[in-house]
C-alpha cells in the first residue's frame, strides 16, 4: 500500500516538473517554425529565401531558417516581418495567439511523450490504490 503511495506521489511530482519545464518560449518557438515552413513551402526554397533577406539587409543563412523552421533557433522580431512581408502574408500567420500555444484551458497544447507517460502511471498507480 505505501509503495503504491509512493510511486503516485513520484510520478505526480515528475508530472508537475515537465510541465514546469514546458515554459511558454519552448511552445511558441517550434509554432512559429511550423507555419514558416507551411507557408514558405511552393514559394521559396531555404536558399532562396535567405537570399532574398540578403537583399534586404538580413543575414540569415538557410541553417538558420532551417533551424527556425524546426523549432531549434529563436527569430527575431523585425526578421519575422521581413519574412512576412517576403511570403506575402500577415505577421499575424506566422504568430500563433496565446490560447493557440497553450491550448484553450491554459494547459499546454503539444504534451510530450514523457507527460503523456507520466500522466497514465499516475493514473494507473490511483486505480490500483483505490481497488485495495
Amino acid at each position: 500500500m505505501w509503495l503504491s503511495w509512493l510511486i503516485s506521489t513520484i510520478l505526480s511530482t515528475l508530472y508537475f516538473c515537465v510541465l514546469v519545464m514546458l515554459t511558454f518560449d519552448e511552445l511558441i518557438y517550434p509554432e512559429i517554425g511550423r507555419r514558416l515552413l507551411e507557408i514558405r513551402k511552393g514559394k521559396y526554397t531555404q536558399e532562396q529565401l535567405a537570399e532574398a533577406l540578403a537583399v534586404r539587409g538580413v543575414q540569415l543563412k538557410r541553417a538558420s531558417i532551417a533551424n527556425i523552421e524546426n523549432g531549434k533557433q529563436r527569430v527575431m522580431l523585425h526578421i519575422l516581418y521581413e519574412i512576412a512581408e517576403l511570403l506575402k502574408v500577415d505577421i499575424s500567420k506566422l504568430l500563433p495567439t496565446i490560447a493557440e500555444v497553450r491550448g484553450t484551458n491554459g494547459k499546454q497544447k503539444n504534451e510530450t511523450a514523457d507527460v503523456a507517460w507520466a500522466k497514465d502511471l499516475t493514473k494507473k498507480a490511483t486505480q490500483t490504490e483505490g481497488e485495495r
